[in-house]
């Protein structure tokens, strides 16, 4: 095996990132992050790069990178996961080639860190998933245990529709290899609820409903979570409503906000900016201050499935956490990462974003710098797999 990529220093994670890159971000589905973590002590960089091949020769295969542009393996992804309590997998929702992926470095995470013959420590891995709301968490632990059939499983738990060919392979891993599955997110009805109600009206909620969401008051976006927020709300805008004459198309879903989680196609296609004036709108004000909301509620879902990954790590300090959610959540060191600081201040986190592009040989500077400690290049072709980007109703 040749000598590996330099890493990314984790002292002071994301300390060179870039402004937004809002053509990136604002992609239709959701450009996501996939932090690729697989390889073992036996990984070499052929083998690696056979896993990560594309599926037609006329198209080039994936690419590593780390999050200055330089080329890097999956071996050096892996590698760097032995200093890190939680590896943050942001993900293209219907992109099937990161969901192969995601397979192949859970399985890699568990022969480093979990094999009896392993050279590194051993170390309890958890897979966390933001496609599992906290208040299932108990249908989760069924189903792990044997305790429920596989349909039951999905049927109470909600999972998303694209479970089959997305995240079974995973769930099944974990089942197999008794690992434990969080369930990290935030119930949509509250998250709804603060879209349309504002953080407030959290206040209310039983104490029985407060157990499934971050402790209240949640903490807040950061600035740089605002901006990249206010920079996708702007490219999701019509031309003539303050948007980018480049803005972004929408995939045809309700825009309904308990239809879709925010990090999909419901806040782009909100025809307004929060930073928009309103001026000349009779309803400007309004839609800023809903905005806002819809902002919060982004907000909960991060705070949330950080709370979620703060308490496992409260009860397992060694443990090594691997979180799979979508790219807004965690690329530039944003959001979720941000929120787990607050409760964990010690927790060292990596993070590699997948970006799904048309020549994934070419690292672009000005797209792809910073978005993560590394930064995975995709064929554009493989986000067709069928099927909402929201979860199944």
């Amino acid at each position: 095996m040749s000598a590996p990529a330099a890493v990314p220093s984790f002292v002071q994670p994301h300390a060179q990132r870039m402004p937004c890159r809002t053509a990136s971000l604002l992609r239709w589905p959701l450009i996501a992050a996939l932090i690729v973590l697989m390889g073992t002590p036996q990984l070499s960089r052929a083998q690696s790069s056979s896993a990560l091949s594309s599926t037609s020769s006329s198209t080039p295969a994936v690419q590593v990178y780390t999050g200055s542009g330089e080329p890097a393996s999956v071996g050096d992804v892996v590698a760097a996961s032995d200093t890190v309590s939680v590896v943050f997998v942001g993900e293209v929702h219907n992109d099937p080639g990161a969901h192969a992926l995601q397979d192949t470095l859970f399985a890699a995470l568990a022969a480093r860190h979990a094999a009896a013959d392993s050279a590194a420590p051993s170390r309890p891995l958890a897979l966390s998933l933001e496609m599992l709301e906290r208040d299932v968490q108990p249908v989760v632990d069924e189903y792990l245990s044997g305790r429920i059939s596989e349909r039951h499983f999905v049927t109470a738990s909600r999972m998303w529709d694209r479970y089959r060919s997305a995240y079974r392979p995973l769930v099944q891993r974990a089942k197999e290899q008794g690992f434990p599955i969080l369930a990290a997110n935030a119930p949509r009805r509250y998250v709804s609820r603060v879209a349309s109600a504002g953080r407030g009206s959290l206040d209310s909620l039983s104490s029985w409903a407060k157990q499934w969401i971050a402790p209240l008051p949640y903490p807040g976006p950061s600035e740089a979570y605002r901006a990249k927020w206010s920079e996708r709300m702007r490219e999701a805008m019509p031309p003539g409503h303050g948007g980018s004459p480049h803005g972004a198309s929408s995939t045809g879903s309700s825009a309904d906000t308990t239809a879709s989680t925010p990090d999909d196609t419901t806040q782009a296609q909100t025809h307004a900016s929060p930073n928009a004036s309103p001026h000349g709108s009779p309803h400007g004000a309004a839609m800023q201050a809903r905005m806002q909301s819809m902002l919060q509620a982004q907000a909960l879902w991060d705070a949330t499935m950080a709370y979620t990954i703060a308490e496992h790590l409260l009860r397992r300090p060694d443990a090594l956490v691997l979180h799979v959610t979508g790219s807004f959540h965690v690329s530039e060191g944003t959001g979720t990462p941000e929120a787990l600081r607050h409760y964990r201040p010690d927790a060292r986190m990596l993070t590699v974003v997948v970006e799904p592009t048309a020549d994934p040989t070419q690292f672009d500077e000005s797209e792809h710098r910073g978005l993560g400690d590394f930064v995975v290049l995709t064929p554009d072709g493989s986000g067709s797999e069928s099927g909402s980007e929201a979860p199944g109703e």
